[in-house]
């Protein structure tokens, strides 16, 4: 019991040790998702400074003045094209979403599963648990029989040894016998009495075999003198009778005690024995145990990755959405403030073309040489100038949104490369957990057979 109890202790130290490597292995991850926060924290400062200077820029380029370059036909053509590569883009990324959320609901489905195993793996430990008690129990029950009748024997050869005292009445039954009686018992017959009376013998309910009954080896000898005449024995005749008697009474006290060191050495080896047989099946239940704690720590560090990566892939999502409606009210902001300022410009030049005239007419006015100008023609001019300063307005705003169409575009078209290239990593990543958790069902085949739903799972994986 004090070696069982030892082993139950170290077993115990065992798993604490266990415990505290897992502690250290969640401080580990958490000490990794605080430095991924820190870094996540850098990159939206450096994002937000990015913004300023686009804005600073944009800023800077609404207030620059191009020339006249290309005709508004084309720029009409530019718009277009743009508009149709962007309707292609959006298609695109519409699709890339619903792919993203199939594997997110092939993702909870696969987190459904993989609970439903760890609950199945815990039940099948504690099952198992169970029988080593049991098998445990078992053992102590047949160890303490057989203690049981280790004592019994013990007894039954303490009585043999009080037996011992009782010579003196069998030398007196025997003293009076005359020579022709019957020769005393061998040894062989002595040492098979021993075995056959250790067999029948019971710790309680048999009787124990005395000097002189049946069983005995000392059987009491019928006295023959009344058919043979009396006669006085010498006392020397009667001395050696007695010494001779003694001698084997030695001999079978001596053969009484190999035949009990025999005894004890077959229960010493029965011992040892069933102690070799003990610790051969603790050592089996162990190495069993080991290999389930691998099996459970392997599905742990899946689930793991598989939590982590799933974390990861709504992060994504979420900053996608964040960026994209970011860009919408960007866009909104941008087209308000633009109206504005084109009805500014406009007016502005309006007001400068409308001067630009008056300024002339006066000129021409106060000359005296010149002729009076008509009113009419005055103000075709201003008109025939406003509407030239329109075009001319009408063409910057075309050729300033399809510049501003064309860093949409490309910016759009950056994002959304990332936004592949990040999903398709992410899709990497669940496929090398489904591929692990294949290889880790076909690691453990004996506990797949003994569930239904690890041999359908395994089925769908493969």
């Amino acid at each position: 019991m004090q070696s069982q109890l030892k082993e139950l202790q170290s077993q115990h130290a065992h798993c604490t040790q266990d415990l505290t490597t897992k502690d250290e292995l969640l401080c580990q991850l958490t000490q990794s998702s605080e430095e991924q926060a820190t870094q996540w924290q850098k990159e939206e400062m450096a994002l937000k400074h990015m913004q300023a200077k686009l804005e600073q820029q944009h800023v800077v380029l609404t207030k620059e003045v191009q020339d006249l370059k290309e005709t508004l036909e084309f720029a009409d053509q530019e718009n277009q094209v743009a508009h149709l590569e962007l309707g292609q883009v959006e298609c695109q990324l519409k699709t890339t979403l619903e792919v993203l959320r199939e594997r997110s609901l092939q993702c909870e489905d696969l987190k459904d599963t993989v609970e439903n195993l760890r609950i199945k793996l815990a039940s099948t430990v504690a099952e198992n648990q169970e029988k080593d008690l049991e098998k445990t129990r078992q053992y102590s029950q047949e160890l303490r029989g057989l203690t049981e009748h280790l004592q019994s024997l013990t007894l039954f050869l303490q009585t043999n040894l009080k037996e011992k005292a009782e010579p003196e009445t069998l030398l007196q039954s025997t003293a009076c016998a005359p020579a022709q009686e019957d020769p005393p018992p061998t040894n062989s017959t002595f040492l098979g009495s021993i075995p056959t009376v250790m067999a029948d013998k019971e710790p309680e309910s048999a009787p124990v075999s005395l000097l002189g009954s049946d069983k005995s080896a000392f059987t009491r000898v019928a006295s023959v003198a009344s058919l043979q005449p009396t006669e006085t024995p010498s006392i020397e005749k009667s001395l050696a009778e007695m010494n001779a008697m003694t001698v084997e009474l030695q001999s079978l006290c001596s053969l009484l005690q190999e035949s009990k060191e025999e005894a004890v050495r077959t229960s010493q080896r029965k011992i040892c024995d069933l102690q070799a047989r003990l610790q051969a099946q603790e050592e089996q239940h162990q190495e069993a145990q080991k290999a389930k704690e691998a099996d459970i720590e392997k599905l742990n560090q899946a689930l793991c990755l598989r939590y982590k990566n799933e974390k990861e892939l709504q992060e994504v999502i979420q900053q996608q959405n964040e960026k994209i409606l970011e860009q919408i009210d960007k866009s909104g902001e941008l087209i308000s403030l633009r109206e504005e300022v084109t009805q500014l410009t406009r007016l502005l030049r309006r007001a400068e073309t409308e001067t630009k005239v008056l300024q002339e007419t006066l000129a021409s006015q106060l000359d005296p040489n010149c002729q009076p100008m008509a009113t009419n023609w005055i103000q075709e001019k201003v008109w025939l100038s406003q509407e030239v300063d329109k075009l001319r307005v009408m063409f910057l705003e075309m050729k300033n949104e399809k510049a501003k169409l064309t860093v949409k575009f490309q910016s759009h078209r950056n994002i959304l490369e990332e936004n592949l290239r990040r999903s398709d990593k992410e899709l990497k990543k669940l496929d090398d957990i489904v591929q692990h958790i294949y290889e880790t069902l076909l690691s453990i085949p004996e506990v797949v057979r003994g569930c239904k739903e690890l041999q359908r799972l395994l089925e769908y994986l493969s």
